[in-house]
């Protein structure tokens, strides 16, 4: 039997967690030299506004850092990363370094792996590793600061567990940590350096123990995440040891847990990949380059939901990517190309950029919703803040067998003094707030005409609208109805008084219609 949800007050005045906003991600770094790109990170900065940025492709060879002299000594030029962080500083976000990509000028061998080319062989010399991190380090403190630089966090490599990204093992990446680790710190014990960046949240405990014994700085603790990781780790939904939906929940509380019962209790925990990526069992293997989960409506509550499930357990959890200008496979050319970004090549917001917009509206003091007998991905979260209650409801759909999440209808029921209140709502639907369904319906043009283009833009923007309603016995009950993967925010606040005519005496007036009078 279903409960009415109900708004009160925490016991402990907390502040709601702003934790999804810490981090968000480019897909490598010569994408932020883009015009374009930057459009883009200004209008996130602006309305959403994350801490941190992190990419990949650092010291790629596009970037062009670092080069040999004649005599074989090696040669470092910062022009491009110069541009790339000016261009981050200027939207008010930070770097979250990866040290990454083996320029051609180090490297052992010629694995690579993206469109790009990323090269993800061994530093043939690892002293000479060594020497670019060190280099690039002391370059950003005389270009920034060493005030400025202290706050970044520098992460050694990409998922170091999988071939792909880094064929030498996990003893090689060990290695390549300890010197990249040893480098920083001797320049200042005060930077922050930390890793293993691997995918799935693997070898946790391995990486503190390995820092432990043999005495290797670790600041904090990066891992990534993606809900498909259940169907690639259990084909046979048979055999997961998760229920329905909480894989990816769960995997951030096992990390949690693994850190705060290791000989390192205070490590950050940053979760440096993420998104909405998504599939179903029985459907074949998952599908990591047209996945429509990164594109459609679903994203909407998986956002919600995952993350206000995950905030209480890691310092971040880094969206994998702002932006569908991410040339993993190739630069994508189409509205829509079930691509990871949360905007579009030509700058409209997904379902997943509104998603961010609507939970960065909960801030304040966290309050406490109580409810039951929903289905598995329904939830909600309230905050308050001088006068003001804020609710974020969302419908989450369980990837499963039979997708069938149940519309909700239902009312909110939050403590208010007796009165009359306008409640302001925002949704992300179908065709408001998520626009990927129409263009689906359009028949999926490869390109759009100018008008076409303005109907998705209009159609990317969340529902808006207002209710005036009357609070009795110190009760405010609002109605809602939530089809699957909506998400709905609420702003209750108490009515104004009625606009006033603007402050000017009788006198003033007759002073000012003599003046304007026509001679005729």
């Amino acid at each position: 039997e279903k409960d009415m949800i109900t708004v009160v007050p925490e016991e402990d005045k907390i502040g709601f967690p702003q934790t999804p906003f810490t981090c968000v991600s480019v897909g490598r770094a010569f994408e932020l030299l883009r015009h374009d790109m930057m459009l883009q990170m200004e209008k996130l900065q602006k309305e959403i506004g994350f801490k941190y940025c992190r990419f990949h492709g650092l010291f790629h060879d596009e970037m062009a850092v670092v080069r040999r002299k004649e005599d074989g000594t090696l040669a470092f030029q910062w022009n491009h990363i110069d541009n790339l962080f000016d261009n981050l500083k200027s939207v008010s976000i930070k770097p979250f370094v990866e040290l990454g990509a083996m320029p051609k000028a180090l490297a052992s061998g010629e694995s690579t792996i993206f469109y790009w080319k990323m090269n993800t062989s061994e530093p043939k010399d690892y002293s000479e590793w060594g020497q670019l991190v060190s280099a690039f380090v002391e370059h950003m403190i005389q270009r920034y600061g060493f005030d400025e630089v202290k706050t970044w966090y520098f992460e050694v490599w990409n998922e170091p567990n999988l071939k792909g990204f880094w064929p030498a093992g996990m003893e090689a990446y060990y290695k390549l940590y300890e010197v990249s680790a040893r480098e920083i710190k001797a320049i200042s014990p005060k930077l922050r350096v930390g890793g293993p960046s691997t995918a799935g949240g693997a070898l946790i405990s391995e990486m503190i123990d390995v820092c432990d014994k043999r005495n290797i700085p670790l600041d904090f603790i990066t891992t990534h995440c993606y809900p498909c990781g259940e169907q690639c780790e259990y084909p046979d939904k048979e055999h997961s040891p998760y229920e329905s939906g909480m894989y990816f929940i769960e995997r951030f509380h096992e990390v949690y847990e693994q850190v705060k019962n290791s000989k390192m209790p205070q490590l950050e925990i940053h979760w440096t990949e993420w998104n909405t990526m998504s599939w179903k069992w029985g459907a074949g293997e998952v599908d990591f380059i047209t996945n429509p989960c990164n594109d459609n409506h679903f994203s909407a509550g998986c956002i919600v939901r995952n993350m206000l499930g995950v905030a209480d357990y890691c310092d971040s959890a880094s969206f994998w990517t702002v932006s569908d200008m991410i040339e993993e496979s190739g630069m994508p050319h189409s509205v829509f190309s079930a691509n990871m970004g949360m905007i579009t090549v030509g700058g409209i917001p997904k379902a997943s950029y509104n998603a961010f917009l609507l939970l960065k509206k909960l801030r304040g003091e966290k309050m406490k919703c109580v409810y039951g007998g929903y289905p598995a991905g329904f939830g909600a979260a309230a905050a308050y803040e001088e006068g003001v209650t804020k609710v974020l409801l969302y419908n989450s759909q369980i990837p499963d067998d039979d997708d069938n999440a149940e519309t909700v209808n239902d009312t909110v029921e939050i403590p208010a003094p007796d009165g009359v209140y306008i409640v302001s709502t925002a949704a992300i639907k179908k065709g408001h707030g998520s626009c990927y369904e129409s263009w689906a319906a359009m028949g999926m043009p490869q390109d759009l005409s100018p008008m076409q283009a303005e109907v998705l833009k209009a159609h990317s923007t969340p529902e808006y609208g207002f209710r005036r309603i009357r609070a009795h016995g110190g009760k405010l009950k609002i109605d809602f109805s939530l089809s699957a993967d909506d998400v709905m925010y609420l702003e209750v606040q108490k009515e104004c008084f009625v606009a006033m005519p603007r402050d000017t005496g009788k006198v003033d007036i007759e002073k000012w219609n003599s003046m304007v009078t026509l001679e005729r």
